[in-house]
């Protein structure tokens, strides 16, 4: 995914239920029980994954080309 959007990936340590967690601290957050600057406290980061920037080009072309499909069987997929 790092080198696809070309954007640092923080892999969260112990990543069960990481999509549920998630949405609890953006609940808690919406109910004014957390702050955006509470989820960096309350995650623990095992890594980031820095992108290979001699893969842009190829993810570039790639994309292109997934554009150029879609656009093509855009109709099969309504």
């Amino acid at each position: 995914m790092a080198d696809v959007f070309q954007l640092p990936v923080h892999r969260v340590a112990e990543p069960d239920y990481t999509v549920s967690r998630g949405g609890a601290f953006l609940a808690f957050q919406r109910l004014g029980m957390l702050s955006y600057d509470d989820f960096e406290r309350l995650l623990s980061i095992q890594a980031i994954v820095e992108p290979r920037r001699g893969t842009a080009g190829l993810y570039a072309e790639r994309f292109e080309q997934f554009l150029a499909a879609f656009k093509k069987t855009r109709a099969l997929l309504k």
